[in-house]
């Protein structure tokens, strides 16, 4: 069972996992950009984290049932694609949900 799991601890998957806070240190361009103060961007935010509470228990039962690979797989992409929208997002509420998606991740 380990061997398979020996994979998943690399620092690829640790770069998926960081990529989900990177956007804390930008928060004051967005605030600038999209022309939202900081109490809608931390409630923005909060989509995040509540994203990743809803989706943390389940993924890793998920992890439990079928091979660790799939959820890591389905998480890395997910994580990837939000990414990717995030930085194309030009509205408060398309930001939002994103880091939602991300946050389920």
């Amino acid at each position: 069972m380990y061997e398979k799991l020996r994979w998943s601890f690399r620092p690829t998957t640790l770069s998926f996992y960081l990529c989900r806070y990177s956007i804390l240190p930008l928060l004051p361009s967005i605030s600038a950009e999209l022309g939202a103060g900081y109490d809608e961007l931390a409630a923005a935010l909060s989509m995040l984290y509540a994203g990743y509470a809803l989706a943390l228990s389940p993924s890793g039962l998920a992890a439990a049932v079928v091979d660790a690979w799939r959820p890591l797989l389905v998480g890395a992409v997910m994580a990837f694609s939000a990414n990717i929208l995030m930085a194309l997002a030009s509205d408060l509420k398309l930001l939002a949900l994103l880091l939602l998606v991300n946050g389920l991740a």
